[in-house]
C-alpha cells in the first residue's frame, strides 16, 4: 500500500484512503491478468466497483462541504491536492488496464473463432449411416 494513505475518519481522509485502496486494487487487477486467474478478476471487479461508488459518494460530501463549510484547512487542503495527483496516476492505470483487457479480449476472440472453424470442419468428418438400418439389412 502507498505509504502516503494514512487511515482517519474525517471525510477527506475517507476519500482519500478509499482512493489510496482503489489504486492498489488496480494494481492487483493488472498484475492477475497475466496470471490470468478469472476468479480473482471477477471479485475485483465487483470490489472495484463498490470501491468507485463509494468514493463518489465522498466526493459529494466534500463538494457540500466546500460549498457552504468553512474555509478548508491546510490538512484538508493538502489531501485534496494529493487525491488529484493520485487521481492521475489511478488515469493512467486505467488506460494501461484498458490497453492490456482489449488486448485480451481481441487474443480470445480469435483462439474461439479458429476453434469454431475447426468444429466446423470436424464435422464434414462425420459417419453417415442409413436412419433405417439398410446397410446391416442387406448385409444379412
Amino acid at each position: 500500500m502507498n505509504e502516503n494513505c494514512i487511515i482517519t475518519n474525517d471525510i477527506f481522509s475517507k476519500s482519500w484512503s478509499r482512493t489510496c485502496e482503489l489504486r492498489e486494487l488496480i494494481v492487483t487487477l493488472k498484475q492477475s491478468l497475466k496470471g490470468s486467474k478469472p476468479a480473482i478478476l471477477i471479485a475485483g471487479g465487483k470490489k472495484l466497483q463498490s470501491l468507485q461508488s463509494e468514493i463518489e459518494l465522498l466526493d459529494i460530501e466534500i463538494d457540500k462541504r466546500l460549498k457552504s463549510g468553512p474555509p478548508l484547512l491546510e490538512q484538508e487542503r493538502q489531501i485534496l491536492v494529493s487525491k488529484k495527483e493520485l487521481q492521475q496516476e489511478i488515469l493512467q492505470l486505467n488506460r494501461t488496464l484498458l490497453t492490456e483487457v482489449k488486448n485480451i479480449k481481441s487474443t480470445l476472440a480469435g483462439e474461439m473463432a479458429s476453434l469454431k472453424r475447426g468444429r466446423t470442419a470436424l464435422k464434414g468428418y462425420g459417419h453417415k449411416s442409413s436412419a433405417s438400418g439398410k446397410v446391416i439389412n442387406k448385409s444379412l
